[in-house]
Formats: C-alpha cells, structure tokens, sequence
C-alpha cells in the first residue's frame, strides 16, 4: 500500500509539473481543448463541412508537429550522424575550437576543445537535421494535407450538387408523365362515350372535336414508349468532383492564412484564429504566470518554484532552517566558475540538493551506465578524453551542456521562498504554496483553454457575422458557385 500511494504520489507530482511547465504534456492537453472546441463550434455556427476541415487540419498539424519533429530528428541521428560517424548527442555549445582560450573561458570546464574541421562537421549535421526535421513536416503540413482536406470537401459539395440535380430532373418527368397520363384518361373517357352512344359527338363532329382538342391515340402510344425507353428517364450528370495542418507552428500558421486560404474572409478569420493561437499556446502561460506570481509574492508565497522540488524530502528538511539554508543557496550562486561547475564538481554525492533539484527539473541529464562506452568512445574520437563521474542517478554527461542561466534562475526562486518563509513564520507554509500553485496552474490552463476552444473561435464567427454578413463558411463559397453552375449546366 505505502508503494502504491508513493507511487501515485511521484505520478502527481510528474503530471503537475509537466502542465506547469513548456512540455508536450502541457501543449498537448491545451492542443486538444483547441481541436474540441474549434470543431464543435464549427458544426454549430455552419455545419459539417467546416467542421470537418478544422478537425483534419488540427489533428493532422498535431500528429506531425507533435510527432513529427521528434520522428524526423530520430531518423536523422539513426541516417546521416551514423553514417559520417558523429554523435548526435554531442551538444554544439561544448564544442571549442583549440587555441580559443576566450571561448574555452566563457564555456568553463565544460569546453570541450576540438579541431576545426570537426565542428564544421557537426554544426552542419544538426544544422541539417533541424532543417530536415522542421522541412518535412512543414510540407506535408503546408502543401499535401490542406489538398487533400479541401478537396475531399469539394467532392462532396459536388456529390451532393449531383445528387440534387438527379432528384430535381428525375420530379421534373415524373411530373411530365403525370400530364400525359392525365390527358391520355381524358381522351379514352371520351372515345367510350361516343362508342356506347352516351355522347352528342357524331363522326363528323368526333373530327371535327380532333381538329380542335388534338383528341387522338398518340398520348396513350407516348405513356407507353416513356415507360419501355431508358433515354426518356433522367440522365447522369458527368461532374468531375476532384477538380483540382515554436518556428514550425508559426510557419503552419503563416501559411494557413497566406498560403491555403480561399478567399479574402477566410484570410482574415484564420488571421484572427491562428495569431490568437500562437499567443495562448506558448506565450500566455508564462505572462499569466508571472502576473500571479507577482500578486501571491506580495503575500509572501512565491509559486515559480517546481511542483519536483516542493515535493522533495531534502527540500522539506532545509526549509526547516531557512537563515542556513538561504546562505547555502548564496554560497550555489556565487560558486568559482558558475552554478554548473557546482554541480559538476559536487555530482559525485547524488545527495546533494541543488544536484538532485538539476536532475529533477531537467537541467542536468545523466546518461545510463550502458552509455558508457558510447560516451568513451565519442570523447577518444575528437580527442577530449574526460574522467567520468557517475552517482546514483547515472553519469555525469560531458556531451551535455549544462545551462548556467538555468541553474541562477532557480537559486533565485529558492531564495524568494525561503524569503516567503521567514515572512510568514507559518508551519503550514509549503503547503499552502503547493495549494496556490496548483489553484495558479489551474486558472492558467483554464484561462488558456478557454480562449483556444471557446472565445477565439466565437471571436470568429462574430466578425464572419457582423463583417461579412453571413454565418456561412468562406472556404467553400467557390465551390458552391461552381457547383450550382454545372447543374444549371446539365439542364
């Protein structure tokens, strides 16, 4: 039982952060409220046909944003990287040129000095294999996907225009044969009274009677051909009905408004929808974020720290001494050399709480013992042979590029909730934090959220209504035009 509620617990913890950070988690839940949102409002303001296209479109930008990108960098670094004998892993911010002695300063212990004509190689292989990742996604995304997705609603606009027209011809000679049926009964009544006598018509005026109501057989003998010749029934119309989804995404939305809109109107409700998009996806949350941050520190409860770390047990205990532990936190900032050579001259004690908190968030990654070959290798390659270190946690990769900035940042968001903390004087501090947080998280996303699927699409059609003057969908405007021309054609 304890291992279960640990467990749920670490998967809190991991859901929690992930939403409350940049990750595909975070951008894939507020990614599936736009394609919810957008696609029901589109069947509800103009029907299937909208919706239809915004559902394909959105589902298949996110299947190929969202896989694609990291599909194609796998690929890339299986292909190319092997085949030249690089390692894809190796980060370009390590590498140095020999003899840069100011470049090798700035990089710190992490430099990694190698000769020119290895870094040329290896910035044009990730330099590749970022225009390759993006490229082909873009493609598919910008050219063969809006094809397909307009197209197939063309086919059916022109289907139904087809089907329309066969019902409208085929009423049309239902109607004619009534007619012709109707005077056919009129004419045999009156050929009965005049043989059974109950008639004033004498064969004299019987002619005569012809002459002037064209009285004859021919009705009967037409009933009779319309029903045994086919080319008397309506006609198949022949109509051709194929007749011919942070850089990446802002590409697909450059195009999707000035690239594979149909029209002026539809131009300007994508620009509208697609720039509202961009700004509630990877920019509101941090700006939300920083403006409940500012009101809660003001309070003395600071949020920007880490779902990871509020959770963490060594976190708990240092807080329990927070004058010591704000001098530590001091002495991590100001480290001879930088944060990141505090972690790398201190990763040996996986114990240690500010290397722990940098494996937790991310900033440092470590590789598995089976890696450590491959890491010998690479390094022996370029001529960089290091010592590696390894803790519990795995091994310290000198392949990786640690980010001092990272680090700063959050020594700086401990040290304003230890601050937090002494202003309070509260015992049920990080709790309450850890409740505000998750309150903030929560406001954030649903802020986002119901922008991205309710209040930028009714944004939409509010301006298609009031501007435009119609609910109806623009993108197949040309093809409805088009379409009734061929069936008034085909009469």
């Amino acid at each position: 039982m304890i291992n279960i509620a640990k467990g749920l617990g670490n998967a809190t913890t991991w859901t929690l952060s992930n939403l409350d950070n940049p990750t595909l988690l975070q951008l894939g839940t507020k990614d599936g409220i736009n394609i919810a949102g957008r696609t029901v409002m589109a069947k509800k303001e103009s029907g299937d046909h909208e919706a239809r296209e915004k559902f394909i479109e959105e589902v298949g930008t996110s299947i190929l944003w969202l896989g694609g990108i990291p599909a194609c960098r796998w690929l890339i670094d299986k292909t190319l990287f092997k085949s030249i004998g690089l390692d894809p892993k190796l980060s370009l911010e390590n590498l140095v040129k020999k003899e840069k002695t100011k470049a090798a300063k700035k990089v710190g212990s992490q430099a990694i000095e190698v000769s020119k004509d290895i870094i040329f190689k290896y910035k044009a292989a990730n330099f590749a294999k970022t225009v390759v990742s993006i490229g082909i996604p873009f493609y598919l995304l910008a050219s063969i996907v809006p094809k397909l997705n307009q197209n197939f609603t063309k086919k059916l606009i022109f289907a139904k225009a087809l089907k329309d027209s066969e019902k409208k011809k085929k009423k049309k000679e239902d109607s004619q044969k009534n007619i012709e049926q109707l005077e056919q009964n009129k004419n045999l009544k009156m050929f009965e009274k005049f043989i059974t006598g109950n008639s004033s018509l004498t064969p004299n005026n019987l002619i005569h009677y012809d002459k002037k109501q064209n009285l004859s057989f021919k009705g009967l003998h037409n009933s009779i051909i319309n029903q045994i010749n086919p080319l008397h029934w309506p006609k198949t119309a022949q109509v051709d009905p194929f007749m011919s989804m942070v850089p990446m995404d802002i590409s697909i939305s450059a195009n999707r408004v000035f690239g594979i809109s149909r029209n002026k109107q539809e131009r300007i409700e994508r620009g509208i929808v697609e720039g509202g998009t961009l700004f509630f996806l990877f920019f509101a949350s941090n700006l939300i974020n920083k403006v409940i941050n500012k009101i809660t520190s003001k309070f003395g409860y600071p949020i920007n720290i880490d779902f990871n770390i509020l959770g963490n047990e060594n976190f708990k205990k240092l807080m329990n001494d927070p004058e010591n532990f704000k001098k530590e936190i001091n002495a991590f900032k100001k480290y001879n050399g930088g944060c990141s050579e505090y972690i790398k001259e201190n990763f040996k004690n996986g114990d240690d709480f500010f290397v722990e908190s940098a494996i937790k968030l991310g900033i440092v990654k470590p590789a598995k013992e089976k890696d450590k070959q491959v890491i010998e290798k690479t390094m022996k390659k370029i001529g960089a042979t290091k010592a590696l270190k390894t803790n519990k946690h795995g091994i310290l990769d000198p392949r990786k590029h640690i980010s001092d900035d990272s680090l700063k940042k959050f020594a700086g968001d401990l040290e304003a909730i230890v601050d937090g903390y002494i202003k309070n004087k509260n015992g049920n501090f990080l709790k309450k934090v850890k409740l505000i947080k998750i309150g903030a998280l929560g406001a954030n996303l649903a802020i986002c959220c119901v922008a991205l699927g309710y209040v930028l699409p009714k944004i939409q059609y509010y301006v298609r209504e009031k501007v435009f003057g119609s609910k109806d969908f623009p993108g197949t405007k040309g093809y409805e035009e088009e379409a009734k021309k061929l069936n008034q054609k085909s009469f």
